[in-house]
């Protein structure tokens, strides 16, 4: 019986209540339904929807990144029962300057008791108004706003803005009954300086935005459905949109330099090619407990006097990558000529085990193959050369510098063998990212030399292809 008593609640809640007047030109709005028993009051809403309740919300607002604040009016399309003499809505930290009704006369207003958790009730003397507008800021604290500056974004040129409005903190920045139970459809108008874009939990109407005053741009979006209110959301900043299908796409920041990752559906991290000089690195650690530490190899992390290898935690470091005959080395290192680099790199790592066996070691042999340019042994090329291809795998040379590493691997364990540490040495295999190649799978026209199916996308991607690594 209860399913029946609540399905009655539903259908009387629409019963006996007076909407707001239509504007010209406005499509009627989808109008969901409230619970009106005792069991639906929210205890996290000061909201009163049996007696007054929030149909529709249109913002106007202006994003102030100097002052993190959004700033504006929001204008409430209400629904309420016959002789009801006021609604009440959510508020949290909310600078209230102004009340109106749909024709723009001032209705009287109050932010009463509250609490830390709810913030306080604002309430509105509504008459026979059915439309009201508020104008107001948000404050600089407010919880569902997440102000980043430059600095603290990946392409590190423009500040970015984003909301979090789950479960209650839509107050923080809309005057509205934020309650999960009363649904409501919104529009909006967002201003913001023109370098930046604004997207919402909403269709955009302006995908390039509009001219505004002072150089600004507005963004204009449209929710015909409704939703609870913990769900209108927005971001805005140096935003980049990329299709990923049929229906869907992703936004997000621009600024990266490396790769042509405008092509790629989901955007790589910046190259950062230089570690903080604050990050303690494992050879710190090992270093101060009495390891002897070694690296031989691509370091990719600063090779600056600061930030050269020998300068963060290893006592013995030669960097080289670039090319793989032919190379220099730092420090600058004598070899033989013609030697290739994955077996210098192995010579001095072999060389470094024998010389403190008898100690604890720590050794990162981080080899620069396999790397463009691809460049391998010309007798191990000529083992390749008369294989036939298999899948996306084609390329004698670089199946030869797979084999150059593949050698030097098998060195280092048959020296750590021959000097009887095999049972008392940890051997860590890993790559940092995944083949170049694999890009068509991701719906990218870019050529690989290999392929790493089953898994989608290839280095320089955020698909498995890219990232996930032995």
């Amino acid at each position: 019986m209860r399913s029946l008593l609540i399905v009655a609640a539903l259908l009387l809640a629409a019963c006996g209540v007076s909407n707001p007047p239509e504007r010209k030109g406005e499509e009627a709005r989808e109008v969901a339904p409230v619970l009106s028993g005792a069991d639906a009051r929210d205890e996290s809403s000061f909201a009163r929807p049996e007696v007054a309740r929030v149909t529709h919300v249109a913002l106007d607002l202006d994003a102030n990144f100097a002052a993190r604040r959004m700033t504006g009016t929001a204008t409430l399309d209400l629904q309420a029962a016959p002789g009801a003499p006021e609604i009440i809505l959510d508020s949290k930290g909310l600078e209230i300057q102004q009340v109106t009704d749909g024709e723009g006369q001032p209705l009287q207003w109050a932010l009463g008791q509250g609490d830390e958790r709810r913030g306080q009730p604002l309430t509105v003397r509504i008459g026979e108004a059915r439309r009201i507008a508020i104008r107001y800021r948000s404050a600089p604290n407010a919880e569902a706003l997440q102000w980043l500056t430059p600095a603290q974004t990946a392409g590190r040129r423009h500040p970015y803005l984003f909301s979090q409005g789950q479960a209650i903190l839509n107050r923080t920045w809309i005057p509205t009954q934020d309650s999960p139970g009363i649904r409501q459809t919104y529009d909006a108008r967002i201003v913001v300086p023109g370098d930046l874009r604004a997207v919402m939990s909403a269709e955009m109407l302006t995908p390039d935005g509009e001219a505004a005053a002072n150089g600004m741009r507005a963004y204009r979006f449209r929710m015909p459905n409704p939703i609870p209110p913990y769900l209108i959301a927005i971001a805005i900043g140096d935003l980049e949109h990329r299709v990923v299908g049929p229906r869907t796409g992703i936004y997000t920041v621009g600024g990266i330099d490396r790769f042509n990752w405008q092509s790629r559906p989901l955007r790589p991290v910046d190259n950062v090619t230089e570690l903080p000089l604050d990050k303690i690195t494992i050879a710190d650690t090992l270093k101060k407990a009495g390891y002897a530490t070694g690296m031989f190899g691509k370091w990719h992390l600063g090779n600056n006097s600061k930030h050269h290898p020998s300068q963060r935690g290893f006592d013995e470091a030669i960097e080289s990558s670039g090319v793989h005959f032919n190379f220099k080395t730092d420090p600058p290192t004598e070899y033989p000529k013609g030697q290739y680099l994955a077996d210098f790199l192995t010579d001095h790592a072999v060389d470094f085990i024998e010389r403190h066996h008898d100690q604890p070691f720590f050794l990162y042999l981080p080899h620069f193959g396999v790397h463009a340019p691809h460049e391998a042994k010309k007798e191990l090329i000529a083992k390749f050369k008369d294989k036939p291809p298999v899948g996306g795998h084609k390329s004698p040379a670089y199946a030869a510098m797979i084999a150059s590493v593949d050698e030097s691997v098998g060195r280092i364990v048959a020296t750590l063998d021959k000097l009887g540490l095999t049972e008392n040495t940890l051997v860590i295999f890993s790559s940092d990212n995944g083949g170049v190649g694999g890009y068509e799978s991701a719906g990218v026209n870019v050529n690989g030399i290999t392929d790493n199916s089953p898994l989608k996308g290839g280095k320089g991607m955020l698909y498995e292809g890219g990232v996930r690594v032995p």
